[in-house]
């Protein structure tokens, strides 16, 4: 697991990621494609739920045996080797689990397992089950967290991923269905045990395999979900921010100009959870080209632990189904747009390097602070600074600009006289013909501004993002 601050994930489903035959596709069949990765420059996977559903094909989210991987993606051993060879290519594993609701549906296996349910009823689960109305829930039936066996179940079937499957960390899903029961419109209260649960698994996580790392998908911006255990917070090392996500989507993908918020944008940037900017996971999934990339910029330079979804990197697009049956939809990466979008690829790749600074002139990205010292509303300009220590080689600005004008010569402060070069454009017409290769160095000089002591000129394409540092 590499630290919080070099983290860039990478989110796999192994049923659509590279199904070679066009049925399903499988652990080794994702294999064959780590190599890929490895090209990108990401270093870790996130894979979505493999363990058994109860239906033909599905994207995991309706749980039947947890501790089976599904048959239509290998065994066991498959995905185990999966995972020593993400290993020996540098890659973390996590794997997704989903412990907030099991089923739904007659192929649910835990369903009134030994024939018991509450009264008789047909509607009630039995003894895996709430019994009563914590039961409910949107995606199927919620686990009964009271039951000490039911938890102790669902712990050990997180410490097998940590310990069979040698997974560096699990993404949980829905968290707040475990904590509160939520369900068809009503909200029934807390569930302490839930909450309890969610504890006891971190706490194990963190007392055999601190280094691991453990992540819930709450998006409810609640910073109790990742305090720490001795102060009653859940536990977990970090959160999915959806905030960031949503800010994102409303400013890139209306028609539009005048209905981008990019105060809203400024606003995302700056959240982060227990005043630490890697307690989060920030995340954008668009289509368009032009404004697609410039999202890309801002996650992967803004403070969180950047992720993107299979296919990202070369602009797939369209509806997405684990069902091969589907007429019209896609139910597999179309890997012929890898080399379609060369360009879009290494614009990628190159925003990944500039992350994990493995070029030494982006330090500042992995560091705490941030400033966002430039919010122009009309012109549709954003402007941030991001830094470890500060210097050389650590300080960056990266300046974004939301609309369809491009600026020739547009002036910001700098926090430092002296040369910035410019180390990525995503405007630049290597990435694709259509860009125009706005961006270019630039020297700051004594004449203060945005309440740096210096500032300079840069250039900015129409939808695009450059980054300076010196």
């Amino acid at each position: 697991m590499p630290d919080l601050n070099e983290l860039v994930i990478y989110e796999i489903h192994i049923g659509t990621f590279n199904n070679i035959d066009g049925e399903s596709g499988t652990f080794d069949e994702a294999m064959e494609k780590l190599d890929h990765l490895v090209e990108l420059g990401v270093n870790a996977v996130e894979v979505m739920p493999a363990h058994e559903f109860g239906t033909e094909t599905s994207m995991g989210y309706n749980p039947n045996l947890l501790f089976a991987i599904d048959s239509a993606y290998g065994t066991q051993n498959a995905a185990q080797k999966f995972v020593q060879a993400a290993h020996a290519r540098g890659i973390a594993v996590l794997f997704d689990v989903v412990y907030n609701h099991f089923g739904p549906g007659t192929g649910d296996c835990l369903w009134q397992f030994d024939g018991w349910s509450r009264d008789g009823r047909p509607d009630l689960g039995g003894i895996y089950f709430y019994n009563d109305d914590r039961a409910i829930c949107d995606f199927g039936d919620r686990p009964d967290y009271g039951r000490l066996e039911v938890r102790q179940f669902i712990r050990d079937n997180a410490m097998m991923w940590l310990h069979e499957y040698q997974a560096d960390g699990l993404r949980f899903d829905s968290t707040l269905n475990i904590r509160r029961a939520i369900g068809h419109g009503g909200d029934r209260g807390e569930i302490p045990e839930g909450w309890g649960l969610m504890q006891w698994i971190n706490n194990d996580k963190d007392g055999e395999l601190p280094w691991n790392l453990n992540i819930a998908e709450d998006l409810n911006n609640d910073e109790w979900i990742t305090k720490e255990t001795r102060s009653g917070g859940a536990g977990f090392n970090s959160q999915w921010d959806v905030s960031f996500f949503v800010a994102l989507k409303d400013a890139v993908t209306p028609p539009s100009d005048d209905s981008r918020d990019i105060g809203a944008v400024a606003q995302a940037i700056q959240q982060r959870y227990n005043n630490d900017a890697f307690r989060r996971v920030i995340y954008n999934c668009f289509e368009s080209k032009k404004r697609s990339t410039l999202a890309a910029a801002i996650t992967f330079t803004a403070p969180g632990i950047p992720m993107i979804f299979q296919g990202q990197e070369f602009l797939e697009w369209g509806t997405w189904t684990d069902n091969p049956k589907i007429e019209g939809a896609n139910s597999m990466l179309d890997w012929s747009k890898k080399e379609r979008f060369h360009g879009i690829f290494e614009l990628y790749r190159q925003l990944i390097a500039f992350r994990r600074n493995l070029h030494k002139n982006t330090r500042g990205l992995t560091g705490q602070n941030l400033n966002v010292f430039h919010t122009n509303r009309a012109g549709r300009v954003l402007a941030y600074h991001r830094w470890m220590d500060g210097g050389p080689g650590d300080d960056v600005i990266i300046v974004t600009n939301f609309s369809q004008n491009a600026y020739n010569s547009y002036t910001i402060g700098f926090p430092r006289a002296g040369n910035w070069y410019l180390r990525f454009d995503s405007d630049w017409s290597g990435y694709d013909a259509s860009f125009t290769n706005k961006g270019y160095d630039t020297t700051a000089n004594a004449d203060g501004r945005d309440g740096m002591n210096y500032s300079g000129n840069i250039g900015l394409g129409p939808y695009s993002a450059i980054i300076l540092s010196q």
